[in-house]
């Protein structure tokens, strides 16, 4: 599990704990499906690419402020609710379908991975390719 540090502040430290990729993409995936969209139907109309909608719900990645902000023009939602969870700004209505969203798929949340996973991985595959490209 991550461990964080913590400072003598228990706010900021809820919400660090929650402005993660894992509950990024965790939050994107219940929009989504609060509103029953598919990751190329969702990606269409943020003017995105389906890989990157893949990329925040398997916490791959974390959203910039451009796409923070799109997804708040397009879906209602606020920053706060996108980085920290914080539904105290959003309609009734789009709660309780996030609420139904949630009971639909459930509390299940991708593994953080590893930083330097991709790192390691083009690494171990930089002498095949070598000896390949040497035939």
């Amino acid at each position: 599990m991550l461990k964080l540090k913590t400072s003598k502040n228990p706010t900021y430290d809820l919400l660090m704990r929650a402005y993660t990729k894992t509950e990024v993409g965790y939050r994107i995936r219940l929009l989504r499906n609060s509103c029953e969209e598919t990751q190329a139907g969702m990606a269409n109309r943020l003017s995105s690419k389906h890989n990157t909608i893949n990329q925040y719900e398997n916490a791959a990645s974390l959203p910039s402020v451009e796409m923070e902000v799109r997804l708040k023009a397009v879906y209602g939602v606020t920053i706060d609710w996108i980085r920290f969870g914080d539904v105290s700004g959003l309609k009734p209505d789009l709660i309780q379908r996030l609420e139904h969203a949630k009971l639909m798929i459930g509390d299940h949340r991708p593994e953080p991975r590893p930083a330097d996973s991709a790192k390691r991985v083009k690494s171990m595959d930089a002498p095949i390719r070598r000896t390949k490209s040497k035939k």
